[in-house]
This record gives C-alpha cells, sequence and structure tokens, in this order.
C-alpha cells in the first residue's frame, strides 16, 4: 500500500491501496476536495501488521478526530512492522486505513480487509517468484508478463472490470482498471499495462 502522513495530523500515517492523488474521501463544505499530502513510502506485499482498533464515526470519536480528514468514516489502526516477514520491529507510527462510508458493520468490514490482508504469510511465495516478478510487486507495479495473482499483489483488487467475449479463434480478454494503470489480461496473462496520467484536479479541489 501507499503510505504518508494522515492528513493534518503528523503523530500517525495514512496507507491505502490507492495513490494519494485519487483519495478523495475529505470534502469541505464548499465542496472542495482535500486531499492528503504526497505519499512518502511504500508498504510492500508481505509485511505483517497487527490491528490496534476500529474507531467508529460517533460522537464521542469525532469530537477528537481533525477537522481536516475522513470524520464520517471509520477508521482501522494498525501497527506496521518495518520489515517484511515474521518480525518482531515495527514502526513508530502507527497507521489508519479508512473504510468506504457505504461499509457500516462487522461483516462488511471484515470483508474489506479480507481484501487486502491474509491471514498466513506470503512471503515464501513472493520469494519462489522469479526476481523481476518480486520486484514489481515490491514497488506496486503491474507488468507484462504477470498472471492475475500477481497483480493482485502488487496493486489489489481492480476497480472495475471488463471482459471482451471472443470467438473462438480469439484470445480471452479481460481490461483491469485502476487509478493509475490498465491492465490487459489475454487468457490470464498481462499483455499490456498503460499508465494513466495523475488524477486531474478539477475547480473545486484543493490539497492540504
Amino acid at each position: 500500500m501507499h503510505a504518508g502522513r494522515f492528513y493534518d495530523n503528523d503523530q500517525v500515517n495514512l496507507m491505502d491501496c490507492r495513490p494519494f492523488s485519487a483519495i478523495r474521501d475529505v470534502e469541505t463544505v464548499d465542496g472542495f476536495v482535500l486531499y492528503p499530502p504526497q505519499a512518502t513510502h511504500t508498504i510492500p506485499a508481505g509485511t505483517l501488521v497487527t490491528i490496534l482498533d476500529v474507531s467508529h464515526p460517533d460522537d464521542r470519536s469525532k469530537i477528537t478526530r481533525p477537522i481536516y480528514s475522513p470524520r464520517d468514516h471509520i477508521w482501522v489502526y494498525l501497527k506496521v512492522a518495518k520489515e517484511r516477514g515474521q518480525v518482531s520491529l515495527f514502526r513508530d507510527k502507527p497507521y489508519v486505513l479508512v473504510i468506504p462510508k457505504n461499509i457500516t458493520n462487522e461483516a462488511q468490514i471484515r470483508a474489506f480487509l479480507g481484501r487486502f490482508f491474509a491471514v498466513s504469510d506470503p512471503n515464501a511465495w513472493i520469494l519462489s517468484l522469479p526476481s523481476y516478478l518480486q520486484n514489481s510487486i515490491f514497488s506496486k507495479r503491474p507488468i507484462a508478463g504477470m498472471k492475475k495473482e500477481h497483480v493482485m499483489a502488487a496493486v489489489g483488487p481492480a476497480i472495475k472490470k471488463q471482459f471482451k467475449r471472443a470467438s473462438d479463434d480469439e484470445k480471452e480478454q479481460e481490461i483491469w482498471h485502476y487509478h493509475d494503470y490498465l491492465v490487459t489480461l489475454e487468457n490470464g496473462i498481462v499483455s499490456t499495462v498503460r499508465p494513466l496520467s495523475p488524477v486531474t484536479k478539477s475547480n473545486g479541489t484543493a490539497r492540504n
């Protein structure tokens, strides 16, 4: 996941699979989007995390939350290891994963977290891959030749998928949409990766 300072709170870090330029979770009363500061580092696949707390947006918690933050969302506080694998050294600051606003109950929260976190350690599988795939996964960069599971490990689940129903003599094609990439797969293998330009800030947006 991408990671960096949590809006105007420098005691906590934000982590998200989306580029920070695509996070539109905070909006002012005037309709301006307040983006988090630029991401400063990446939490690579295979990093151990521990859930510290799940904070719901009730009246009490909202009072203590920074004004310019996603105050109306559920926040999951995480302790994040300094390195990948089964290690005992953790980063000094806690991290917050902001849950989408339409997710409200425990079952939905578990399902959402299950899209990004695994109970079993994936490092043995990752380290069994060729070095070029490992490097792409750790740097969150999809490349041609990846299988679906490699893409998921690198950049997570797609925002949207398109399927092309081909005739018998054509390859089955899928297009996975991300904020910063369009990934085309043919017969389950990445054939092309198209980088997208950074999210355009239109009138009515601002960065804190």
